[in-house]
């Protein structure tokens, strides 16, 4: 056990008292660092709060559930400047005049100039038909997405988005028989009724009109 005596803390006090200008120094040297670290840390925060925030995603539009949108979108506070994509696997310029896919192929193969905050681009990626499961516009259902963009001419941001076309697809939902797309299933299927009645009465009708044949 360690016992500080009377003479010993007379003695600190009075190395302190003779070095108290030095002390005082100190203690001003180290009252600035901490004043500049917590500046610096404020710049850095608000910087981080005003910076653009570039997001690349799958989304099912609102009014289908046969296709798949590719969407970019600025979720932060100012412009993304100079705003370039890479795709891997690289996407190709699909065969098919009637893949809407090659859309998405020519707006990135060059920098997107500046995407306002709120601002997304939007393209379908993925769609299908009753008569194919396949992607009918012909992009790969997984791909790596790198976005790269600036603020200003110092700065610039990279992220990669790992994307999935299961991630959308299998989602599951309800449709309440008084929502738009439930009263469109019902008008639909109302339609179908109404026209497989007329060509049975169309058919009846025909019949009628038939003079037999006489002798």
């Amino acid at each position: 056990m360690n016992i500080v005596t009377v003479g010993a803390w007379g003695a600190l006090w009075a190395w302190m008292g003779r070095n108290a200008d030095q002390l005082q120094a100190l203690s001003a040297v180290a009252a600035a660092l901490t004043a500049i670290w917590a500046l610096r840390r404020a710049v850095a925060d608000s910087l981080d709060r005003s910076r653009p925030v570039v997001i690349a995603e799958f989304q099912r539009p609102e009014h289908s559930t046969s296709s798949i949108d590719f969407v970019v979108r600025n979720t932060g506070a100012s412009p993304a400047r100079d705003l370039r994509l890479v795709f891997e696997p690289p996407l190709v310029q699909p065969a098919s005049g009637k893949s809407v896919g090659g859309f998405v192929v020519q707006r990135y193969a060059d920098a997107i100039g500046i995407l306002g905050p709120g601002q997304d681009l939007r393209n379908v990626w993925y769609s299908t038909d009753i008569s194919s499961k396949d992607n009918l516009e012909q992009l790969p259902e997984r791909v790596h997405v790198t976005v790269s963009y600036r603020r200003s001419k110092w700065r610039r941001w990279k992220d990669c988005f790992p994307l999935n076309v299961d991630d959308v697809r299998l989602t599951t939902f309800a449709v309440e028989s008084d929502s738009m797309l439930g009263s469109a299933r019902a008008s639909r299927k109302a339609l179908e009724k109404i026209a497989a009645s007329t060509e049975r009465l169309q058919g009846e009708y025909a019949k009628s009109l038939r003079v037999p044949a006489t002798d």
